[in-house]
């Protein structure tokens, strides 16, 4: 019983995914404290409105790229792989914190908007499949070590 909960914990903490899920809840958890705060939920930059989900889409497509550039010896790196995994997660967590907006077509919203139960629900929905995807992933490769010892 031991030696399968060490099994589990060391295929958990090697598994990207987790890092992931961990950006996206880190991501939400630090835009909702800011704007709670008392922080605005509008950036500006050169008198242009930059919502949050924008800074998301660029760490989601610089990842993305890094992915593509990096060599196969530097994504084998668990270091460098999770790191990857919990900025993707981050960026993904900032465009799914902007729910309500891409919902209102784009239009202002207001405060008590963001704090929308529809938004709520939908980021709930995306982490609830994030962690099926982590345990359905950890369930597989479980089976699969489990036909190699037969």
């Amino acid at each position: 019983m031991i030696s399968l909960l060490n099994g589990f914990r060391k295929a958990l903490i090697s598994n990207p995914l987790l890092y992931i899920i961990a950006g996206v809840l880190t991501a939400i958890a630090v835009a909702r404290t800011y704007v709670l705060a008392g922080g605005t939920v509008d950036l500006y930059y050169a008198g242009i409105l930059v919502h949050h989900f924008f800074i998301g889409i660029i760490l989601v497509v610089v990842v993305g790229i890094a992915t593509f550039v990096l060599y196969d010896e530097q994504l084998r790196n668990k270091a460098v792989k999770h790191t990857l995994a919990f900025l993707f997660g981050f960026g993904t967590g900032l465009i799914v914190d902007e729910s309500n907006f891409f919902i209102s077509a784009g239009q202002a919203y207001s405060l008590a908007q963001y704090y929308d139960v529809y938004n709520l629900l939908f980021e709930s929905i995306i982490i609830i499949v994030l962690l099926a995807l982590l345990f359905g992933n950890m369930y597989i490769r479980y089976l699969e070590g489990a036909r190699k010892k037969k």
